[in-house]
């Protein structure tokens, strides 16, 4: 990304939660980050965050990063594609969204 932004000031924050409070108050114009984030963010900040963009920049896949233990994997791996062939994951979301 750092190639697309050749004239901006980027400001790294160790932290990501931090960026929003810098938005609301000025001291940030933008943050460049995942969809689901945004709608989050957007729904926590009302009124005074706002998404941009109908379509991503890419397309990223999620993934879960666990300390190496076969069966601790295989469960997950599991669980997971559980979850997406159930559409629980979608329902998750929209929950924790606020979305009908």
């Amino acid at each position: 990304m750092d190639a697309n932004l050749t004239r901006a000031d980027k400001v790294l924050h160790a932290d990501n939660r931090s960026i929003f409070q810098a938005l609301i108050d000025g001291q940030a114009d933008v943050m460049i980050t995942d969809r689901i984030e945004v709608r989050l963010q957007t729904r926590l900040h009302e009124g005074v965050l706002c998404a941009t963009m109908p379509k991503n920049f890419n397309r990223q896949e999620k993934a879960y990063l666990l300390p190496r233990d076969e069966p601790w994997r295989a469960f997950v791996d599991e669980w997971v594609g559980r979850m997406l062939a159930e559409g629980q994951l979608q329902r998750a979301i929209a929950r924790h969204l606020g979305e009908d």
